[in-house]
């Protein structure tokens, strides 16, 4: 009983079963086939036959004689063989001609027919006079003879399909040796092929009860290429995606609450080398130095004591990771050349011997690193589904390395925002805090720097003999560089304004420390005024600055655009600079407006493009009816902003006026 339940017993019975069943349909289909195409042959010959005949247009013939003839050569021809006879009707369904084979009639004894007798054969034969056993050894083709819509008669071939029927019979009995033949060969096949099949099986149902208990360290060794192979295949693959379900999830746990960087980077390192079985690997994060990339060593496995070195990481790298987010052999990026030198140098540092692997770390169109992966350990080679699996813990892992980045970026952010904020308060505390009291003259002043701290500056001077000294001053930029430079010239302003009282003398002896401390891509431009109240003169000198604006109250509010020669400071040490710097001296009458300012406002510029421009500033201040400088101050900078509207304020805004009273 056990061996009917077996299923190399079910499995050989069945394909027994269909074995025959299948050689029997095949045999009768083939064999059918083949029977009705030779027939059908055979009856269009004997149609095509009759049609010739009947093609013969009797209205240009001088009789029915001409069809006798050309039935008889017909009949006596190699196509005649298989014609038992050819007769001819008129349209009155008389005999016309005919001719008859006498080889395919029995005549028993007699040698000879008489014309009579002919003719009486034939008509019982055009008349489906057959004996009983001839009939299926006998067929015939009737074809109408017209000339055009004209009905002149008929053609009536008979033909003998005995030759035709014996070769039936021998293949149908040629078939059935077959069938036998074949279906006790298939009978073995299957048994031997049943046995095949439920071998791999056995062990199949094996592997699946160990992996029901727990245990996924199950493989099945199976050489099959067919379904039984693939089976094992699937089985395989399906305990290859378990484990590696079970990496995954492990994997994301890990990272799930490190959001350290160097952490992130060791944990993604270790497990990724793990998980595709790599000898080796290194994960390099991209470093943004202003214009430029740095390719920055951040982890290597499973050598741990690697030197954490920087490679110079071009654009065009840059691009060509981040264009190809998936894990590509190291030949894809062999043949790009501006990938080339990076791997050369890491190739020569020994992190690793041979990259076989680089896996871009892309998300939110950023490349945030690449991973080098060197040959799997087994020296097998790596496969489609290990590309597939690298790219599902690379995804995993670009989501780790970007949070943690982010978090970095915003703890950096957040801890130079504190930093520029006191570095405002600090440059806040270094411009003047309120109007200096001085008989004479109305002073205000103010600085709105583009960003959280500026390079622009101005300051007030209190000097000996009733003397208010105005200093304002633009570096070349903006932001902590420009700030830092600022406190350093207000440093030397405070320290030599005393001791040096000509404008000239001063701002030579400033250029000639600055220069010596000043970067040599930046510059600083100033302009430097005293005020003589007791004399009601200005002596100012102007090193590359912008225009000093005067409004004369006396000449019905024309402005001056004072420009004496000079060039910014901290450009050269050289002659040059005292040489080119002239010393200019104003008379002031009462309810004159002197204007200092920065191109901040000069230069302030619309959505458009276009610039405020100094003859609008001159404008202003001429045809403003209130000359105190609190109210010009406010007033220029409300046209200002109404200029400008909405656009993004790109450069310090600073100005400082005085009024003589």
């Amino acid at each position: 009983m056990k061996l009917f339940n077996s299923l190399w017993t079910k499995i050989s019975l069945a394909v027994v079963l269909m074995i025959v069943c299948v050689m029997s349909l095949v045999t009768y289909v083939f064999t059918i086939s083949q029977i009705k195409t030779q027939r059908a042959e055979l009856r269009t010959n004997m149609g095509r036959i009759a049609k010739q005949i009947a093609s013969i247009r009797l209205a240009e013939t001088e009789g029915w004689y001409v069809y006798q003839d050309w039935i008889d050569n017909i009949i006596d021809s190699d196509l005649g063989e298989d014609l038992v006879y050819i007769a001819i009707s008129d349209e009155k369904d008389s005999l016309a001609a005919f001719a008859l084979n006498d080889e395919w009639l029995d005549l028993g004894n007699q040698n000879y027919l008489t014309l009579e007798e002919q003719i009486n054969i034939v008509k019982r034969l055009s008349q489906g006079q057959v004996a009983k056993e001839s009939v299926m050894d006998f067929d015939r083709q009737i074809i109408d003879i017209r000339w055009g819509r004209e009905f002149l008669g008929k053609v009536d071939v008979g033909f003998s399909l005995i030759e035709f029927n014996d070769s039936v019979r021998r293949r149908l009995l040629t078939n059935l040796v077959l069938l036998t033949v074949f279906s006790f060969l298939g009978v073995i096949g299957s048994v031997v092929m049943s046995h095949r099949i439920t071998r791999p099986l056995n062990k199949l149902s094996g592997a699946m009860l160990e992996v029901s208990h727990g245990n996924l360290d199950q493989t099945l060794h199976v050489s099959r290429k067919d379904e039984i192979g693939e089976l094992a295949n699937s089985f395989n693959s399906m305990i290859a995606d378990l484990r590696e379900k079970a990496i995954i999830e492990k994997f994301g746990r890990e990272l799930r609450y490190s959001f350290r960087i160097d952490k992130v980077a060791e944990l993604v390192t270790g497990h990724l080398v793990e998980a595709i079985h790599a000898e080796s690997g290194a994960l390099f994060l991209i470093e943004k130095r202003g214009k430029y990339f740095g390719a920055r060593l951040a982890y290597c496995y499973p050598q741990t004591d690697c030197t954490k070195n920087e490679y110079p990481f071009s654009l065009q790298c840059y691009n060509v990771l981040k264009g190809n987010k998936e894990p590509k052999p190291v030949e894809y990026y062999d043949l790009q050349p501006s990938f080339i030198n990076i791997l050369e140098k890491i190739r020569q540092s020994a992190i690793i011997d041979d990259v076989h692997i680089v896996s871009p770390i892309v998300g939110n169109d950023r490349l945030f690193g690449f991973l080098l992966l060197a040959g799997k350990s087994d020296r097998s080679g790596y496969l489609a589904k290990d590309y597939g699996f690298l790219a599902t813990l690379t995804d995993q892992a670009t989501l780790a390395i970007e949070n943690a980045i982010l978090v970095r970026e915003l703890t950096e952010q957040e801890r130079l925002k504190r930093e520029l904020e006191i570095a405002r308060n600090i440059q806040q505390r270094l411009l003047p805090t309120g109007k200096p009291r001085v008989n004479g003259l109305d002073v205000s002043g103010i600085c709105i720097p583009a960003t959280e701290v500026g390079g622009d500056y101005y300051d007030f001077f209190m000097l000996n003999g009733n003397k208010l000294g105005i200093a304002i001053a633009d570096v070349a930029g903006k932001g902590t560089f420009a700030a830092f430079y600022m406190a350093e010239i207000k440093g030397m302003m405070s320290s030599l304004v005393n001791i040096i009282e000509s404008p000239r003398e001063l701002l030579s002896e400033i250029n000639k420390r600055l220069y010596a401390s000043l970067d040599r891509k930046l510059f600083a431009t100033m302009i430097y005024g005293v005020f003589d109240l007791s004399q009601k003169m200005l002596t100012f000198v102007r090193a590359g600055h912008n225009a000093l604006m005067i409004k004369r109250h006396n000449q019905n509010g024309n402005v001056d655009l004072l420009i004496p020669s000079g060039i910014g400071l901290g450009l050269t040490d050289s002659p040059v600079f005292r040489d080119t710097l002239a010393e200019e001296v104003v008379r002031l009458s009462s309810g004159d407006v002197v204007l200092f300012y920065t191109d901040g406002i000069s230069e302030a510029m619309s959505k458009d493009r276009e610039e405020f421009g100094e003859a609008k500033l001159a404008d202003l201040l001429r045809n403003a009816k209130n000359s105190e400088t609190e109210f010009l101050q406010q007033h220029i900078l409300k046209e200002i902003h109404r200029f400008v509207r909405n656009a993004p304020q790109h450069d310090d805004i600073t100005m400082v006026l005085s009024r003589v009273t």
